[in-house]
């Protein structure tokens, strides 16, 4: 990717160029914060200068009921190490400083999202959203939602930053 391209476009393309090249795409999850903050940005750095083709950014959540016991283990480690949706957004921000210009999306229960506030991906430019949009994230993905359906309205499930 030559990080030219944000949101849904870039998602876009990297699929086209897996495509292209007649592969999959491969875009690991990797959770902010396990085994540490420092060393899972160093994981990421790693695979992308190895050839990943995005990145599914995992956001550590207090109760995985719907992960497996090796993602429910990593996000408790990554609790424990004060990792935040806040933090997550430092992270994305981070890499693209380090040159990481594949497509990372914010992989996340519902739930975080919506205490973290749910203008985060409200299509208005709060300055929630606008910290999302100005970390680098090509956009983020809910994987599940924990809890009542009303809660999910403010906050569709997208992976576009419509404002990009």
């Amino acid at each position: 990717m030559n990080g030219t391209a944000h949101g849904l476009p870039a998602i876009a393309a990297m699929f086209a160029a897996a495509r292209a090249a007649q592969r999959s795409a491969f875009l690991p999850y990797y959770p902010i914060g396990y085994p540490s903050y420092a060393e899972s940005l160093d994981a990421i750095s790693a695979l992308a200068e190895l050839g990943a083709d995005g990145f599914e950014i995992g956001v550590p959540f207090s109760d995985p009921l719907a992960d497996g016991p090796v993602i429910q283990a990593a996000t408790q480690t990554a609790l424990s190490n004060g990792i935040t949706v806040r933090r997550c957004l430092d992270a994305v921000r981070e890499l693209r400083l380090r040159g990481v210009m594949q497509p990372m999306l914010l992989m996340s229960y519902l739930n975080p999202l919506l205490a973290y506030g749910p203008r985060l991906c409200d299509r208005r430019k709060s300055s929630r959203r606008r910290r999302r949009h100005h970390s680098g994230s090509s956009g983020r993905r809910s994987r599940r939602m924990v809890g009542r359906l009303s809660q999910a309205q403010p906050c569709p499930d997208i992976v576009s930053c419509p404002h990009q």
